[in-house]
């Protein structure tokens, strides 16, 4: 059962707590528990979630800089939605759960807007059936950082504007029916790092703008490999590149460039 932002918070009863530093630990033993979060001015936010069913909505709502949060997410079926504005924030969470389509996943949210510069979010799931959706709006030097380890997750990451972001996809591990959804437009000089693995898999990127790269960054081209895997690789403007690397059996990839000056270097396997 996939889950959306606003199911999550027609839930989440909320108790506000404004400070510049917070420190939230959820015990194993509890459970079903919503804990709303609100700070202004620079802040700094550490969570860890270690019971189940756990809804937790942060906003760190003032144009301060420096900003930083860190979450460290244990049990199954939680929920974590992020509001961030500002420059130079970071949020770092580490999720570890297991959910199914039927009762449900771990769902993270993260959304860090205005004409922001060198934000970074850095993702790391472990485990089945989880969820991530990470929109950075408006931004500049910016990076998004996913990885996620085993079966049937799915991911959505939009970055919007600005010139030299950074968003670098993994998904690994016993990797299968994953899905990965990336979206990267409206700006110059930008990166697409993409690597997934295992089967029944699929990835979309669309790139738009100019000077804009997909490919696996240090690993040279962006990778899938599998079998049964489905590719789908996007861009528009002038003196984009693509480099990209699929291998297995019963694969499919799509791709389509718009404009002038682009180069493709394609190994269809």
């Amino acid at each position: 059962m996939k889950k959306s932002i606003l199911s999550i918070l027609a839930v989440c009863a909320t108790i506000a707590v404004s400070a510049q530093t917070v420190a939230v630990t959820q015990a194993s033993t509890s459970s079903n528990t919503s804990v709303g979060i609100t700070q202004t001015g620079v802040s700094a936010l550490t969570l860890n979630q270690l019971g189940a069913n756990g809804y937790f909505v942060i906003e760190q709502t003032a144009s301060a800089n420096s900003n930083e949060i860190i979450i460290n997410q244990l049990g199954d079926y939680d929920d974590v939605i992020i509001s961030q504005v500002g420059d130079g924030n970071t949020i770092t969470i580490n999720q570890t759960g297991t959910g199914t389509e039927i009762t449900g996943s771990n769902f993270i949210g993260i959304f860090q807007s205005t004409l922001a510069v060198d934000n970074a979010v850095t993702v790391t799931t472990n485990g089945t059936s989880n969820n991530a959706d990470i929109q950075q709006s408006g931004v500049t030097l910016s990076d998004i950082t996913l990885v996620q380890n085993d079966t049937n997750n799915d991911a959505i990451i939009l970055q919007e504007g600005g010139y030299s972001n950074l968003i670098d996809a993994e998904q690994t591990g016993t990797g299968a029916l994953n899905t990965l959804n990336i979206v990267q437009i409206g700006g110059s000089d930008n990166d697409v790092y993409v690597s997934q693995d295992g089967g029944g898999n699929i990835f979309s990127v669309i790139q738009s703008g100019d000077l804009n790269t997909i490919s696996g960054g240090n690993l040279g081209s962006a990778l899938q490999s599998g079998t049964g895997n489905i590719a789908t690789l996007t861009q528009s403007g002038s003196n984009n590149q693509i480099v990209f690397s699929q291998s297995g059996m019963s694969t499919t990839a799509t791709f389509t460039q718009g404009g002038t000056g682009n180069i493709a270097a394609l190994n269809v396997q």
